[in-house]
């Protein structure tokens, strides 16, 4: 498996991301872009809701922060910029409150 391979695909259902999220941890792990920076996903689950938006976008869900994808929504729980340590998306919104409403690519 090449590191290429865990770049996510937002058009893919929430259920197949998740799936491959849990796959690739801890090599070649998952990660999508962010202002132009790779995000890694470490975990994550689906959410029962409805996505509406743009596929790759991020929304509020019940306070929390989930992504469109072409089926259902992603909500990722821990993240990590690169250089950084990973952590809790709560405490990565909190810090780049910009995220929410961002498409990531």
């Amino acid at each position: 498996i090449a590191k290429e391979e865990g770049r996510i695909d937002w058009s893919q259902p929430a259920i197949s991301i998740e799936r491959t999220v849990r796959a690739f941890k801890p090599w070649p792990g998952t990660y999508t872009l962010w202002q132009g920076q790779p995000l890694k996903i470490l975990w994550g689950t689906v959410a029962t809701h409805a996505g509406r938006g743009a596929i790759g976008e991020v929304v509020r869900v019940d306070g929390l922060p989930c992504i469109v994808t072409g089926d259902g929504l992603f909500c990722p729980t821990q993240v990590q910029m690169a250089g950084k340590n990973p952590v809790s998306i709560e405490a990565f919104v909190n810090g780049y409150p910009d995220f929410i409403g961002a498409v990531l690519g």
